[in-house]
C-alpha cells in the first residue's frame, strides 16, 4: 500500500476547496484511510492521536513539514 503525504495547507486550501477539511479528515478517518502517529487506544477509549504529523515526504527537497498521511486506498472509495 502506497501512502499520499498531503501538506496541511494544500489539503485545507486544494483537496477541500469548497468544503470543510475537518469534515473530509473525519470521514478519511472514519473508514481507516488516515495515518495517526501514537498507540492505538483501547477498546471504548476516545482516539487522541493527531491526524497531522511532522514527517520528510519522498521528494520534498525542503525538509519535513506539517502532513497529513492518506492511504492510497482513498481512490478505491465509492460513494
Amino acid at each position: 500500500n502506497e501512502t499520499f503525504f498531503i501538506l496541511v495547507d494544500v489539503f485545507r486550501s486544494e483537496v477541500c476547496k469548497g468544503f470543510d477539511h475537518r469534515e473530509a479528515l473525519r470521514l478519511l478517518d472514519e473508514r481507516g484511510l488516515v495515518i495517526k502517529e501514537g498507540k492505538e487506544p483501547k477498546p471504548g477509549e476516545p482516539d487522541k492521536r493527531r491526524m497531522d504529523t511532522k514527517a520528510k515526504p519522498p521528494r520534498f527537497e525542503a525538509g519535513s513539514a506539517q502532513v497529513y498521511r492518506i492511504k492510497s486506498d482513498v481512490l478505491n472509495l465509492t460513494a
